[in-house]
C-alpha cells in the first residue's frame, strides 16, 4: 500500500458541524489534536473511525467503537444496518455526536456520505454532496465510493471512473 502524507495540502478538521438529514454531526481528524480538536470535550457520543486514537479517562461521553474502518478500505456488508441501528438513534436523541478518522477525509467523508445516502435519498450523489458541505478531499478511495453507493443499492457512477488515487 502506498504511504500518504496526510499533512500536505489537507484542510485541518477540528470538530466542525455538518448538516445531514436534519441532524448536526461533528467531524474531525486526530491529526489535528494539536490544533485544538479534542473529541473528549463537548460531545455526548464519540465515534472513532480509526484505531489510532485511544481514549483517555477524561470526559463524560459514550464511546462507540462499532464503526472502525480500514484506511482507504471498503465498507463492511452490514454498514447500512450499523448506521441505522446504532448511529442514527444517537442523532435522533439529539446527542452531540463526533466522528473522526486520522485526517478527517476518507473514512470521515465516507461516513458522512453514507448518512446522506440513507437520510437524504433524494440526493443523487452523496459523495458530491459531502464534498460540497464538508471537504473537497472527502472520500479518498474507489472502495469507499463503491461502498457509499452500495448503501443506495446502486453501482458507482461512471463519472467517478479514474477519479480516485487509491
Amino acid at each position: 500500500m502506498k504511504k500518504r502524507n496526510h499533512i500536505a495540502d489537507h484542510k485541518p478538521h477540528v470538530g466542525e458541524a455538518i448538516q445531514v438529514g436534519g441532524y448536526l454531526i461533528f467531524v474531525g481528524g486526530i491529526e489535528h489534536l494539536k490544533l485544538g480538536f479534542n473529541p473528549e470535550v463537548g460531545f455526548d457520543v464519540v465515534v472513532p473511525l480509526t484505531d489510532l486514537w485511544q481514549p483517555s479517562e477524561h470526559g463524560n461521553y459514550e464511546l462507540v467503537f462499532d464503526f472502525l474502518l480500514p484506511d482507504l478500505g471498503g465498507l463492511p456488508e452490514d454498514w447500512s444496518q450499523r448506521l441505522t441501528e446504532t448511529f442514527m438513534p444517537k442523532l435522533a436523541q439529539e446527542k452531540r455526536v463526533v466522528v473522526f478518522c486520522y485526517a478527517g477525509h476518507g473514512r470521515t467523508g465516507t461516513l458522512i456520505a453514507s448518512l446522506i445516502a440513507l437520510l437524504e435519498p433524494e440526493e443523487g450523489d452523496p459523495i458530491a454532496a459531502t464534498r460540497q458541505r464538508y471537504c473537497l478531499q472527502a472520500v479518498e478511495s474507489k472502495a469507499q465510493a463503491e461502498g457509499i453507493f452500495a448503501v443506495k443499492s446502486e453501482s458507482l457512477p461512471e463519472s467517478y471512473a479514474g477519479s480516485f488515487k487509491f
